[in-house]
């Protein structure tokens, strides 16, 4: 029995010695473990192991992994980004910007197979529109080809260049200097993105080492899938967990995304990880300044792979970051001014070259003033030869770096190959050393990350106090920027520990304030949030502050009206207060929604209200119910002696109109459009559904509804004005051919408006 037992213990150890391995990870420079098996990653507390071989401790960790013998093949539907992730995925929609809750704009990409949203269920995640550098809808060999920005691809194969391009429900409107086109997305091939006026596509790479982390020194991670996805995330950011049918999946969040993305494991083909200040130079915008061959064909040089388009290999040392050149090119680097204080780089001929290839290298640093100066070069590189170093430093006077790879022909050695054959470079872990703090000095953080404060000023002493950082907010599933405390400091009594300032005259367009807020629950003890005018306190809708609990993500939202002080220059102040005296940390906070938004929604930027050319308060109406009035209402009234407002704006035409109430007027052929203000006039609680309806059609031609995302309440959804309900500014068409037109409220029993009503003529 027990010689049976050790001949089964054999057996299987003979068999699983008979494996080929299935994984190689390398330690360092370039000590390589193989192994069978990955185990654990699933959770934050079950560590990575290959086969038995820890691969995160405190005193090792693997710089890469590789799934040996897989095969990436790239999807024919993605988005590029400026630091050359991609997604797969297909682009369906845009979002516009929204400054108050700090939403840029936005892609929306639909994502299936290996990739999933973390929360939301229709597959859909949002990508940062200013980091987007090429979308494909359909590859192919003119997609596949770089082009300016601004360049627009159809699908057969025509091009347009367009200064301006306007996302819509079915496609794209773009605008050249002699044509416009509207394309449907089936006609779209590819859309190369015009440059974003307040990103950079260096500020776009850049957000990989300077956007909010929940650890500053964390290194960096990039994960290659077989599909051809590239994400780069923090690797204290990313969230393992198993989800359907057992599966592993890694959660990320690049600084392209708005949305965490979680990627099954089973689909990663190579993970890179480097210092949280070391920047590849292939994530670089690049341009060609030089190519030359002497055998006819020129090779192109390739970002993170070989010639060949295989992991980048030159003598022992191995990565999938890197770059591949070939004799003759000379190609410059964008690299970003006063950061960049050490490039290093492995490099040598590619492994694939066979032991043959006979080439020089040369780098050089271009200034500002476009001269240039030499700063490395090279020996001959022969494919037999070992790798070779390129590291230098004074770097902070340039503005690119100038990659050249030269032949290695004249006075090569014995038995190379001559010309530029087999000329295959690697050029391993090119990287660049940043100073961070440079950079966030001349850039400050909070304003650059969280745009709803970009019109805020801090006061230096406070904003010294605190930095930003990042939590996870499972519920919503993303990572969501906080303002953090550094540490802690004594508090004062009545005293903000942090407090923002904007000086402006208010318009109908400026005139509410709202402050949504939540602690991460990280730091001693949390905070209120109040808002003073002119150094007098300002009370909200709902009579509080903003409170925050501890629980994070648990979001409070107030409001403050402004609307009487339009035309005022006031200086506003949000200001953090402290609950008590003492020497503490206060937790940190996010910012759902910030700053100074409409009063009424849909006017122009000037704020002006609606003038009609024939206003309702001209016009006898055929009939009329409106519960409380006999007769009609004076014009301009909430009741005698107090003007009509929404909330707190005065409006100076129009009626008041409460829950339940319709009235009609006759129609005339030359109006054209009903134009009007909507919203609660008075109340604790809403108006609404508002409907606008023609003759005896039971179908209204309009509802509130129109106005609201349904996303965002059942009271919204209803069409509903309530207390925290901006007032909205309609202009309604009217179809031709009717003899009256009816407007009705809903059964919600606050008293609602008609603000500045009336028609428009042709």
């Amino acid at each position: 029995m027990i010689y049976r037992s050790l001949l089964l213990v054999l057996i299987a150890a003979n068999s699983l010695l008979a494996q080929e391995p299935e994984f190689r990870v390398i330690f360092g420079e370039k000590e390589i473990v193989s192994g069978l098996k990955l185990n654990g990653w699933d959770r934050l507390d079950n560590p990575a192991k290959l086969d038995e071989t820890v691969l995160f401790s405190d005193t090792k960790k693997i710089r890469y992994l590789e799934r040996l013998g897989s095969e990436i093949k790239r999807t024919t539907a993605f988005i590029e980004f400026h630091n050359h992730d991609l997604l797969p995925g297909q682009v369906i929609g845009f979002g516009d910007a929204d400054p108050v809750r700090g939403i840029p704009s936005h892609y929306l990409v639909h994502v299936n197979g290996n990739y999933r949203p973390f929360a939301e269920a229709d597959g859909t995640i949002r990508v940062n529109a200013a980091h987007v550098r090429r979308i494909v809808f359909q590859s192919s060999r003119i997609t596949d080809t770089n082009h300016a920005p601004g360049t627009v691809v159809l699908r057969d194969e025509s091009l347009l260049q367009a200064q301006n391009m306007r996302w819509s429900e079915t496609g794209l409107r773009a605008l050249s200097e002699n044509q416009s086109i509207t394309a449907n997305w089936v006609q779209l091939s590819a859309v190369f993105p015009n440059l974003d006026p307040d990103l950079s596509a260096l500020d776009a790479v850049l957000a990989d080492h300077l956007a909010p982390t929940n650890e500053a020194t964390s290194r960096i991670a990039r994960y290659a899938t077989i599909d051809g996805g590239s994400f780069t995330f923090r690797e204290s950011m990313v969230i393992p967990l198993r989800r359907e049918n057992n599966l592993i999946f890694h959660t990320v969040q690049p600084a392209w995304s708005l949305d965490a993305i979680r990627i099954l494991l089973d689909s990663v083909a190579h993970i890179s990880y480097r210092a949280y200040n070391q920047l590849p130079l292939s994530s670089l915008p690049a341009d060609v300044l030089e190519e030359r061959n002497f055998t006819g064909f020129q090779w192109p040089w390739k970002r993170n792979q070989n010639r060949n388009g295989n992991i980048l290999t030159t003598s022992e040392m191995i990565s999938d970051v890197g770059l591949s050149t070939h004799s003759y090119s000379k190609i410059a680097f964008r690299i970003p001014p006063k950061l960049v204080t050490r490039f290093m780089s492995y490099l040598g001929i590619d492994q694939s070259a066979e032991g043959g290839g006979c080439a020089k290298v040369k780098v050089s640093k271009r200034l500002a003033n476009g001269s240039e100066a030499v700063i490395y070069q090279s020996g001959f590189l022969l494919g037999t030869y070992p790798y070779t170093i390129a590291d230098v430093s004074g770097l902070t006077d340039a503005e690119a770096l100038i990659i050249e790879t030269d032949f290695g022909h004249d006075g090569r050695p014995a038995n190379a190959d001559p010309f530029d054959i087999r000329d295959d470079v690697s050029w391993v872990l090119p990287y660049l050393t940043l100073d961070l703090n440079v950079a966030r000095q001349a850039n400050d953080e909070i304003y650059q990350y969280i745009s709803s404060m970009k019109d805020w000023q801090i006061p230096a002493n406070l904003r010294a106090r605190v930095e930003l950082t990042s939590h996870w907010d499972s519920t919503g599933g993303r990572w969501l920027p906080t303002v953090s405390w550094k540490a802690a400091f004594a508090n004062v009594a009545e005293t903000p520990v942090l407090e923002f300032h904007q000086k402006t005259t208010l318009t109908a367009n400026n005139s509410w304030l709202v402050v949504s807020a939540s602690a991460n629950g990280v730091g001693d003890k949390t905070t209120t949030i109040e808002v003073q005018v002119n150094g007098e306190p300002l009370t909200s809708i709902m009579n509080g502050n903003v409170s925050l609990t501890g629980q994070v993500a648990k979001f409070d939202a107030r409001h403050w009206l402004m609307g009487d002080k339009v035309g005022q220059e006031v200086d506003v102040s949000i200001r953090v207060m402290p609950r008590e005296a003492g020497t503490f940390q206060p937790q940190g906070i996010t910012f759902a929604m910030f700053g100074l938004q409409p009063t009424v929604t849909g006017l122009p930027a000037s704020g002006q209200l609606p003038e009609p050319d024939v206003p309702l308060s001209s016009l006898t109406p055929i009939k009329f119910t409106l519960p409380g009035h006999t007769e009609m209402p004076m014009p301009g009234l909430l009741k005698e002696d107090t003007p009509l407002t929404v909330r707190s704006l005065t409006i100076p035409d129009g009626f008041v109109f409460p829950g339940r109430s319709e009235i009609v007027y006759e129609l005339k052929p030359e109006y054209s459009h009903l134009e009007m203000i909507l919203g609660l006039a008075d109340g604790s609680t809403a108006v609404g559904t508002f409907e606008v309806l023609v003759d005896d059609l039971a179908e209204p031609i309009w509802t509130s509804k129109e106005l609201f995302d349904p996303s965002l309440g059942t009271s919204q959804a209803n069409g509903y004005f309530s207390r925290q309900t901006q007032g909205a500014s309609v202009r309604i068409p009217i179809p031709a051919g009717h003899k009256s037109i009816t407007i009705r409220s809903g059964t919600q029993t606050s008293i609602g408006l008609l603000g500045n009503a009336g028609f428009r003529s042709n």
